[in-house]
């Protein structure tokens, strides 16, 4: 992502890591019943229904439902079968929670971060977001970029 397409957005940490991937924006999802063991989106009330998460950006507001979802998204990271990076607009819980425990496992670090509700939706109608805050503390300011290109 390089030249005029790229913007970048500022965010906070709330799991360091590195990632890209192409931008997937969905609606708030329960990663308990909600997301298969392969990451495809399970929940048939979801209007991302049978879409995948694996490889993506992951852009939501928040997770929903049970706190058990922490240990569906460890596993999903675990099994290379979990979003690239996600980036919410209200800290959650149950995300970190998941990150913590695969990081602890695997050793693999899916960054989280947390941006404005407006930014949340100007990121969620880009091609592709990378975040690189491996070294950044948690609560720490990092920057999202974002490919705006067609």
């Amino acid at each position: 992502m390089t030249g005029d397409q790229t913007d970048l957005v500022v965010a906070r940490v709330l799991h360091p890591g590195s990632g890209s991937g192409r931008t997937f924006s969905i609606a708030p999802v329960s990663f308990w019943g909600g997301v298969d063991a392969d990451g495809t989106v399970a929940d048939v009330h979801h209007p991302a229904h049978g879409e995948s998460l694996t490889g993506r950006a992951l852009v939501l507001e928040t997770s929903k439902g049970s706190s058990s979802g922490s240990s569906v998204l460890a596993e999903l990271i675990v099994t290379g079968q979990a979003p690239a990076l996600i980036v919410v607009s209200e800290p959650d819980a149950v995300i970190v929670s998941g990150c913590l425990a695969a990081a602890e496992i695997s050793g693999i670090r899916l960054p989280v971060v947390q941006v404005t509700r407006g930014d949340l939706v100007r990121l969620g109608e880009t091609r592709a977001l990378t975040v690189d805050c491996a070294e950044t503390p948690i609560g720490q300011l990092t920057r999202v970029g974002a490919d705006r290109s067609p």
